[in-house]
């Protein structure tokens, strides 16, 4: 199926800084350390695993437990936790902030920029 990409900024949905954001646009720069792409993705890692600790990942599966205690869950989330414990494992965080007039559609949005 044929596909056409167009810029956000033709759009006229999105903020003149979400699309300069977007478009990497050097005045943006100081609001992020490495811009999230897949080329900076090894880099990044890097750089969170040598600055979150295994204190701080036992900090953090305990309180996952603990928050999960009386609870039933999946034999996979009890795995995703305690996967937490390894030097290995990073997770990908993001947060859905409301925008008026976005809707959900803007949450799907989100969703689906997560796991591309």
């Amino acid at each position: 199926m044929p596909t056409k990409r167009f810029p956000y900024s033709d759009t006229g949905y999105f903020s003149k800084l979400m699309c300069d954001y977007l478009a990497r646009e050097k005045t943006t720069e100081s609001f992020y350390h490495q811009f999230p792409s897949i080329e900076n993705f090894k880099a990044q890692l890097s750089e969170k695993g040598a600055s979150f600790s295994n204190s701080m990942r036992s900090v953090l599966v305990k309180q996952l437990n603990e928050q999960y205690m009386g609870m039933s869950i999946s034999e996979t989330t009890q795995n995703n936790i305690d996967a937490l414990s390894s030097k290995d494992t990073f997770t990908i965080t993001t947060g859905h902030q409301l925008n008026l007039f976005t809707g959900p559609l803007y949450f799907l949005y989100k969703i689906i920029s997560v796991i591309n």
